[in-house]
Order: C-alpha cells, then sequence, then structure tokens
C-alpha cells in the first residue's frame, strides 16, 4: 500500500507539471504519430473509431464539388451546418423565414445523421430584424408635410381665411433673407387687423395627414414678427373642420423662436392651422414639421418581443427539420471570456451588425427560455 501511494503521488506530480508547463504551441512527438507509409487507405474514418465522426459542411462545395461531399458521405456520420440554421441565415428583415438554403443542404446530406446549429447566439443572426421588431432601434419619425419649408412656395398649404373682408390680410412667400429661417423661402403673412377673440380670421392649414386616435402628434415651427407683442396660435380640425383642438395664445417677438405644440390624436385624419387674426402684425413662418411622437418601449416591453421572436425561430426551425435532426445547440457561448460572466453589451462588442446580446435585455434566464 505504501508504494502504491508513492507511485500514485508521482504521477500526480508529473501531471501537475505537465499541465502547468503546456502552452498552446508546443508540440511533444510521442512516438506514436504515423507520418506516413500509410498501409490501408479503403477504410473510411467512421468505421475506424467506435464513436461516431462528423463534419462541418456548406452548402457550395457540398453540392458542386463531387470529391468534398464524396469524402464527407463516405468518412463521417454525421454533419453540422456551418452557417444555414443560425438565424441569420433564414430570417428575413420583415420577420419572415427563408428556408431555400437549408432545405437545399438537408436534402444534399442525405442519410446523414444532422446536429443542428445553433438556435440562440449572439452572432450570426438577423439584428436589424430583432432590434426594430422589439423596439431596440426606435425608427425615425415620418415627416407628414410636404412643403415643410415653404421652399415650394404655399405649395401644400390652404389658406382658409384672409380677413374680413376676405382678402384684408396678405398671405405669400418672402425670398428676402432676413425674414426667412432656413432655405430660401418662407411665409410671410401681413394682418392689419386685430379680431381679437377671433384668431381664427386670418389662417393657415397644413395637409389632412392620417393619424391614429390615442396616439400623439407634434407639430412645430419657426415663428417671428415685424415688431414686438405678435400672437399665433394652433388649432386643429379632421376632414369634416369637426374635432377642433386649440393651443394657448403664443406671444411672438421680433427674433425667430420655435414653437411646439403636442396633441393625442382624436380623429382619424388631422389638420394644424396657424391662426393669426388676434393681433394686427407681421408673421414670418418656416421650417414647419408634422411627426407622430414614436414612444420607445420599455426594457419589459423589449424583454417580451425578443421572447416572442425568439420562441418563433426555435419552434418553426425545430419543428421543419425534427425528422432529420438529431440534437441541437440550444445556446452558444452564453458567457463573455474577460471577465467570465453572462453576456451584456458591456462585456460584448457589439459593434458587428448581426449581433444582439439576448441576456443583455432578457436577463440570466434567457437561456432557460430558449429551451423550454
Amino acid at each position: 500500500m505504501r508504494n502504491k501511494s508513492r507511485i500514485f503521488g508521482m504521477l500526480l506530480i508529473i501531471s501537475a507539471v505537465f499541465l502547468f508547463s503546456c502552452k498552446k504551441d508546443v508540440k511533444v512527438d510521442t512516438g506514436i504519430l504515423n507520418t506516413g507509409n500509410f498501409g490501408e487507405t479503403t477504410t473510411a474514418l467512421k468505421d475506424a473509431a467506435d464513436f461516431p465522426v462528423g463534419a462541418a459542411v456548406s452548402l457550395t462545395p457540398f453540392t458542386t464539388d463531387n470529391s468534398y461531399s464524396g469524402t464527407v458521405k463516405r468518412d463521417f456520420d454525421a454533419v453540422t451546418f456551418e452557417y444555414l440554421m443560425k438565424h441569420g441565415a433564414v430570417v428575413q428583415d420583415n420577420g419572415s423565414f427563408n428556408f431555400t438554403n437549408t432545405d437545399a443542404l438537408v436534402t444534399a446530406a442525405g442519410s446523414l445523421d444532422i446536429f443542428g446549429h445553433t438556435l440562440n447566439w449572439h452572432q450570426n443572426q438577423n439584428a436589424t430584424y430583432l432590434k426594430n421588431y422589439s423596439g431596440i432601434t426606435v425608427p425615425a419619425a415620418t415627416e407628414n408635410l410636404t412643403n415643410p419649408g415653404f421652399e415650394s412656395g404655399l405649395t401644400g398649404w390652404s389658406v382658409f381665411n384672409s380677413g374680413n373682408p376676405s382678402g384684408n390680410a396678405t398671405i405669400t412667400t418672402t425670398t428676402v433673407a432676413s425674414e426667412i429661417h432656413g432655405g430660401t423661402t418662407g411665409m410671410k403673412v401681413i394682418n392689419p387687423t386685430a379680431y381679437p377673440g377671433s384668431q381664427w380670421r386670418v389662417q393657415v392649414a397644413s395637409i389632412l395627414v392620417a393619424t391614429t386616435p390615442g396616439a400623439q402628434y407634434t407639430f412645430s415651427y419657426w415663428v417671428k414678427a415685424a415688431s414686438a407683442g405678435g400672437s399665433i396660435r394652433l388649432s386643429t380640425a379632421d376632414q369634416s373642420g369637426g374635432n377642433a383642438q386649440y393651443q394657448a395664445d403664443q406671444t411672438i417677438g421680433t427674433s425667430y423662436t420655435q414653437i411646439s405644440w403636442t396633441i393625442t390624436a382624436n380623429s382619424a385624419q388631422t389638420r394644424f392651422l396657424f391662426d393669426m387674426g388676434q393681433v394686427a402684425n407681421t408673421y414670418y413662418i418656416d421650417d414647419a414639421s408634422y411627426k407622430q411622437v414614436i414612444i420607445a418601449p420599455g426594457g419589459a416591453q423589449i424583454a417580451l418581443k425578443l421572447d416572442t421572436a425568439m420562441g418563433n425561430f426555435i419552434t418553426t426551425i425545430v419543428n421543419r427539420y425534427k425528422s432529420k435532426v438529431k440534437a441541437w445547440d440550444v445556446v452558444n457561448e452564453p458567457f463573455a471570456d474577460n471577465p467570465v460572466a453572462i453576456r451584456s453589451n458591456t462585456n460584448t462588442s457589439i459593434t458587428a451588425s448581426d449581433v444582439l446580446v439576448w441576456s443583455n435585455y432578457m436577463g440570466r434566464g434567457w437561456a432557460l427560455k430558449a429551451f423550454n
């Protein structure tokens, strides 16, 4: 017993020295490597091993190079697709699936076992779709006005009222540099008569825009007056001229100032109107904008959307190939390298366009969700 203990202890020491002294680039010649004079070349590699032997394959060489595909089918029991079962290979920018190439490689694999790679990874996915769908990337609001800067005169704008009597106020455009805010043209409104309490007497309207009741929209513009003490308000109307909303009167000075007003739409179509009849003055208006307010989703909403997208992908691809795929890599590389921790946007490079770190948004339970 004493001798066996000494031998066992020496083996532990030798093993420890070997393990701690080895480096990746060190090659140790054990004397058993056969580098030539192979006497037998007909036995397939898979038949020389008592365990399954597999290889990674891709579509083009497998379907166009007979030597490549012949070697794979002769020497291996199974294959793993290098790319064609990953999210980025099949999910399109609109969230639909395109299995054309994956189906072709599955067919070409014939009777070979297939090991699926991979159902969830932070790389090689359609991250553009995932970010847009989940709300990680908040889209820019679309400008609804066709001529917001009056560069095409009053195209896209309508004069509803021009004083009392009609035509008392002059509504036109100006190209005088000191009278415009941006570009080369602005709107100029000369109102010689005050209509206190009847702001609508001098009125210019935007186009009707399709709006979603309950959604928010912001109308903004730049304005100044020829003399201090000007007054403008915004109002709204639907296609029938009803459902009006009114902004408070805005006092306008002689320097360009941006005015913004956000409303909650109450009809399926909405236009904004400049009401300039309150105070007699000359008004200069330029660089208007009419956009829906895009509200970024919260973290819980993003997590739920990503969970839905992940579940849809996993369920769809696993069901499609359940008669062919023997097993799946469900979660690939869940931990960052340095420091060793669950991946997040801070310990993982997220600059590549195909990267989305699921755990950063779904928490540590995302892997369990993938398996479920």
